[in-house]
């Protein structure tokens, strides 16, 4: 069953103007039924009795018990942030802003570049990499922009792209834009952004996946979710995908102040339409490069049709999907992923 497209056009002006038409519509009732409380009851709207004991069911704990939100402090870095054996941190000044990344292997040989999704810990915004203010820096040209200067400031004229998530968002829009850049293009539950937006607009099953996306584009709301019980989110993202010291490290990163709100602006930028000139422009390119697809059959929050649909403007590429495999593909499934990027290697050398 497919939605009304005049009612759901996301990432467009007329989803903006839905978006914040809505917004507008529940403001103004709002304010009308505020203002009609003040002519009805201007005496007393703008008392409030003071109540210095709380009543006896708040002091129950039978009910339950009273907490507050807190995140511990986390002043120094779980041992596998530190572990060299799993590569070596370095930092990266592009034109616009420094890059925090991870490094391991013989710099002379070709690069891989992994673009990671969310909530992890590189890109721009994230872990210690430069997080500008404003959610208009996290638009999708200026992402593509910082995979290029990357792949330059390292010495590369192009690389192999590896992605998930909203890495993969990224790779796609950057193989279509810089073509010369990308050698080859490895893609991990991750659709091409025109088609996410055309399932969004068409399809309910996918409109209702993509809740936490309109849910993202609320002020405060979201950071103060994740950061709940001690960003116990993570544990609950992490907790079958990663050791206990695995989830530290999330911890160690998003524990920081203001540190959920820039990972959360990429969200808020697609939907607000920053960009969306640049994507405009882009949407009928072709991605020349060989590409390959590993799906996750059981992702929850991107259905499987995104696959096939993100491939169509592709010249020359490979699908493979992953039985009994979550969104978190290379989490869930590392071996089976491995296998087959090197076979992709091997078979487009």
């Amino acid at each position: 069953m497919k939605t009304p497209a005049f009612l759901f056009p996301f990432g467009t002006f007329r989803g903006y103007l839905f978006s914040y038409g809505m917004a507008g519509l529940y403001g103004g009732l709002t304010a009308f039924g505020t203002v009609m409380q003040i002519i009805l009851k201007r005496k007393t709207f703008f008392t409030i009795k003071p109540r210095p004991t709380p009543p006896a069911c708040l002091l129950d704990s039978a009910l339950g018990e009273h907490r507050f939100v807190q995140t511990k402090p986390r002043p120094t870095p779980p041992a596998c942030l530190l572990d060299s054996a799993l590569g070596e941190h370095r930092f990266v000044q592009t034109k616009n802003v420094k890059l925090h990344y991870v490094c391991k292997g013989d710099p002379q040989k070709p690069l891989m570049l992994f673009l990671h999704g969310f909530p992890e810990v590189c890109l721009r915004g994230y872990g210690d990499s430069d997080k500008p203010d404003g959610v208009a820096n996290y638009a999708v040209d200026k992402l593509v922009d910082d995979v290029r200067d990357v792949v330059h400031a390292l010495g590369k004229e192009k690389c192999i792209l590896v992605s998930h998530d909203w890495g993969g968002l990224v790779g796609w829009t950057t193989a279509a834009q810089y073509p010369e850049l990308v050698d080859k293009f490895i893609v991990c539950n991750a659709p091409q952004i025109k088609h996410f937006m055309n399932a969004i607009e068409s399809n309910w099953k996918q409109f209702f996946a993509s809740w936490y996306i309109y849910f993202f584009n609320l002020p405060f709301l979201p950071e103060l979710r994740f950061r709940c019980n001690d960003l116990q989110v993570f544990d609950y993202i992490f907790k079958k995908l990663g050791t206990k010291e695995d989830v530290e490290a999330y911890k160690y990163y998003f524990c920081r102040p203001g540190a959920l709100t820039a990972p959360i602006n990429y969200y808020r930028a697609l939907q607000r339409c920053y960009g969306a000139d640049y994507l405009d422009k882009i949407k009928n390119k072709r991605i020349t490069s060989p590409t390959l697809v590993l799906w996750g059959r059981d992702d929850i929050a991107l259905t499987e049709g995104l696959a096939a649909d993100s491939c169509k403007s592709c010249d020359n590429y490979t699908i493979k999907m992953i039985d009994n495999c979550s969104h978190w593909t290379p989490f869930d499934k590392p071996d089976i992923v491995n296998k087959y990027i090197h076979e992709f290697l091997d078979k487009t050398k």
